[in-house]
């Protein structure tokens, strides 16, 4: 797709940090967060706003291995997305499909828990919706199959065109679900790749795979549920399989509590729905299971010390910065980046910055430890600069605290 917008695949990868021959291998594993860079990065290269959308558009059940061959091999649509469900966390470690039925109407959807991500949200959500039609197009062999309704947590893109044409059905922009929406009597419909018996051996295959981890099992589950408005611990303990003390137990074995996970979660939610959508703060509280929305922004104003409308305000500011910036960079090729960094916790933001500017060449990126003495600079010189080898970043120290200290004037 890179090439068909004369951009060259090595250079995008490279930007984002992988390898020039990372996709070249089907099975080869690429993080949440490196693949939400990667799409931004392409939007960014090829200046085509609905990227996503049209890597969604292109998908096909065998991309993704053997969840994709057994989800084929099922007689019915509605027992493929049931498969599908159940099998999608491996294929995908920051994101969860669903599959609900609620008044003669089917809801398939998805809904993304990665912590900290900060671009990329948009493109991720308009290529698994496509990915969702494309599914059932292959599944029951109608091209021009269309669900009845979609519903995306993005913003309004300028150009819509793409969207009407791929899906030729209402879309509903800034909505807190994505999802497309048919009726239940549709999952009756025959897959005819369907059988029986290669489902039952791939089924055997899938088991040998083993069980996914409590952790991310904890936190796909309470993002679904906050869907539906459940977001109890006996809810999510039930929707496990697992009695309250056990599940208590278990959660303990990890150092942690269902509150902190489910405060987590909340949190990295709502910066979503803050981020993406215009959504008002009421609807967002009542997204993420809040009775009230003051209980909401108290929540909010806890974790961030700042209220839900602040925060969405100061971020909208920092986004509108970007483009003056993005032109300073192009104008000025011989450019640096310089950021100044304690630990590990300052990256996210600043790969979330270089991923909104795009194009930018890691090897003028800078990192400085921070510190107003030499001694402080040396104590995280070795952390920054394990942080510039993992990112192809360069190292700067902070040459006039060597030369002349940290007094006054200097």
């Amino acid at each position: 797709m890179l090439r068909e917008f004369d951009v060259r695949p090595s250079t995008i990868l490279r930007h984002v940090g992988l390898a020039a021959d990372a996709l070249a291998d089907r099975d080869a594993r690429v993080s949440y967060a490196r693949s939400a860079a990667l799409l931004n990065a392409c939007v960014q290269a090829t200046g085509c706003r609905h990227f996503g959308l049209l890597a969604g558009s292109r998908w096909r059940l065998e991309h993704i291995g053997l969840p994709g061959e057994i989800t084929g091999s099922c007689a019915t649509v509605g027992e493929a997305l049931e498969t599908f469900t159940t099998y999608q966390w491996l294929n995908s470690s920051g994101g969860v499909a669903f599959l609900s039925r609620e008044r003669g109407i089917t809801s398939f959807g998805y809904a993304i828990f990665e912590p900290a991500l900060h671009a990329g949200i948009d493109q991720i959500y308009d290529m698994v919706m496509a990915i969702g039609v494309r599914m059932v197009r292959e599944l029951t062999g109608r091209p021009g199959w269309s669900p009845s309704q979609l519903t995306l947590s993005r913003t309004r893109p300028d150009d819509v065109a793409p969207y009407r044409r791929f899906y030729a059905a209402p879309i509903k922009f800034d909505a807190d679900v994505t999802a497309l929406y048919f009726p239940s009597t549709f999952e009756a419909t025959r897959v005819p790749s369907g059988d029986d018996m290669r489902r039952r051996v791939l089924e055997a295959k899938l088991l040998a795979v083993g069980r996914e981890a409590m952790l991310p099992k904890l936190h796909r589950m309470i993002r679904v549920a906050m869907i539906f408005g459940l977001t109890s611990g006996d809810e999510v303990a039930s929707a496990m399989a697992l009695t309250r003390r056990t599940f208590n137990r278990r959660l303990a074995e990890y150092g942690t509590t269902f509150q902190d996970a489910l405060r987590t979660v909340r949190f990295d939610v709502a910066q979503q729905l803050l981020r993406e959508t215009t959504l008002s703060i009421g609807d967002i509280a009542g997204a993420l299971g809040y009775a009230e929305p003051s209980a909401f922004v108290r929540a909010f104003r806890h974790w961030t010390r700042t209220t839900p409308g602040a925060w969405r305000e100061r971020h909208m500011r920092t986004r509108s910065n970007i483009d003056p910036l993005r032109r300073l960079l192009e104008r000025f090729p011989e450019h640096r980046l310089k950021f100044v960094v304690v630990d590990a916790d300052d990256l996210p933001e600043i790969l979330a910055l270089l991923d909104s500017l795009g194009g930018v060449d890691r090897s003028r990126v800078l990192l400085m430890p921070e510190g107003r003495t030499a001694a402080e600079v040396a104590a995280r010189a070795a952390e920054v600069a394990a942080l510039c080898i993992q990112h192809g970043f360069r190292y700067t120290p902070r040459l006039q605290l060597d030369l002349f200290g940290g007094g006054r004037g200097v």
